[in-house]
């Protein structure tokens, strides 16, 4: 991808290892609301973020790797590579995916 700033970011497209982590947290849709259901009965945070701290995911992308957007909708685009929609990476987990707790 060609930039003018050289101090941008470089973009990543939604592909590959970040496809494939959001892939998997979409099959566990249903134990995710069980987990918040159990959580919220037993009077404990309950929330989507509270899911992914407990289970060592980062909860600023939710365990994707990428930047979501401000409003936590969707994952933060940064340009194109040719037709390829390109993403920001996630500061806060260096793109692993995974909590500070967790990393190596």
């Amino acid at each position: 991808m060609q930039r003018d700033d050289p101090q941008e970011k470089p973009g990543f497209p939604f592909a590959g290892e970040y496809l494939r982590r959001y892939e998997e947290h979409l099959r566990r849709i249903q134990e995710v609301k069980v987990w918040r259901t159990i959580e919220s009965d037993a009077g404990r945070p309950s929330g989507i973020g509270d899911y992914f701290a407990a289970h060592g995911f980062c909860t600023h992308c939710h365990g994707v790797g990428l930047a979501m957007n401000a409003n936590g909708m969707g994952y933060k685009a940064v340009g194109w590579d040719r037709d390829i929609q390109l993403f920001e990476e996630c500061d806060f987990c260096g793109g692993t995916g995974l909590s500070a707790e967790k990393l190596p």
